[in-house]
């Protein structure tokens, strides 16, 4: 052995390597009996880049602790056995939830909350761009949009208002808007179509996309690539309730992780979400690092003429909305383990008696 050692230091000596790359335990052995090498085989101080490079190493370390913090809220919600959350249990599924209290105008009535991440489009604005209707086939289908009662009636409940919020949002042509199609969309931040990859992985599919009682029904990602801002429309085939949906919880949880585990958003540490479901309600949502934030509207009510209007243009200004805050400097609290203590609350009858029949 101190042949080989003696053999390849002497071959160091000979060669007079300029640069010397990073050093391993073996070299270091070397030093250790024989000295440490000379100034011109000695390692470079460390560059500019090799600084940024670790710095981007210990972001990954942190972003791959905050998905596993994640998936730990994702299985505890999916393991929860009751369409509705009830705040006795926000604790234990690490929920908090906050009113989102929205003015006749759009706006948060008691100011902005901090931190916030999506601007209502002005209701001054949305005003001087209304619809229009500029031949037969174009009015006809904004009269069927417009009379959704009759459809209400057949069994449609959730599918009614949600065919009218698309349509206004990405179909209709709206006056001052010269350019392309002219649709309300194509002056926002919200770009249609965006890849199904970017919004939902296949692994969550079974507890979001496959259920009876809820579905993604449409989503949008801001069309500047480095915002992680995402807005979904969640189509809820239950009756409306002030209390937060199983669904929404883990509809929240999965588009987070997955727009988390995006490569081009590896310096965002806030995946914030917008949703309003088919029953009218506005729900923006963000992790903190510890909790899933959910602030969440009233219900909006689409089922009359009086409230059909009023809604659909609140419902406009929210989904028209500019992307804000500071996704990537945002600080995270501390992540708290689960608490190990009796989980039976959580979970409906038939899971308690599969627990308790277990040998």
């Amino acid at each position: 052995m101190s042949d080989k050692r003696s053999t390849l230091s002497k071959l160091k000596k000979s060669f007079r390597i300029p640069i010397r790359l990073r050093r391993n335990r073996h070299e270091e052995a070397i030093d250790a009996l024989e000295g440490p090498l000379p100034p011109f085989l000695q390692a470079p101080p460390p560059r500019a880049d090799v600084q940024v490079l670790q710095k981007e190493w210990q972001f990954k370390e942190r972003r791959t602790e905050l998905i596993e913090h994640l998936d730990s809220l994702y299985e505890k919600a999916y393991e929860f056995d009751k369409p509705l959350v009830d705040p006795t249990a926000y604790n234990k599924l690490k929920i908090r939830c906050e009113t989102l209290d929205l003015g006749d105008d759009g706006e948060c009535e008691n100011g902005i909350d901090v931190p916030n991440f999506f601007v209502p489009f002005p209701l001054e604005t949305l005003m001087e761009h209304r619809i229009v209707t500029p031949d037969e086939e174009t009015k006809r289908d904004y009269e069927a949009h417009e009379d959704i009662f009759d459809r209400t009636k057949n069994g449609f409940e959730s599918r009614a208002p949600y065919f009218r919020l698309i349509w206004h949002f990405e179909c209709f042509r709206r006056s001052g808007i010269p350019d392309g199609p002219g649709r309300l969309i194509d002056i926002t931040v919200w770009r249609k179509h965006s890849a199904y990859s970017e919004f939902m992985q296949e692994y969550f599919e079974p507890g979001v996309c496959f259920q009876p009682s809820h579905r993604p029904a449409a989503w949008w990602t801001a069309k500047t690539t480095s915002l992680p801002h995402l807005m979904c429309i969640l189509d809820h085939r239950s009756k409306g309730s002030d209390e937060v949906f199983r669904g929404e919880i883990l509809t929240i949880l999965a588009t987070t992780i997955t727009r988390f585990e995006l490569e081009c958003f590896q310096d965002e540490v806030v995946i914030p979400v917008i949703m309003s479901d088919s029953k009218a309600r506005i729900i923006q949502a963000y992790f903190n690092g510890d909790k899933l934030v959910i602030r969440k509207s009233r219900l909006y009510d689409f089922s009359t003429p009086e409230t059909l209007s009023s809604s659909t243009t609140l419902f406009m200004q929210w989904m028209a909305s500019k992307t804000g805050g500071n996704t990537s400097g945002f600080p995270l609290e501390d992540f708290e383990p689960f608490e190990e203590d009796d989980d039976t609350e959580l979970f409906g009858k038939k899971e308690i008696e599969k627990i308790s029949d277990a040998p």
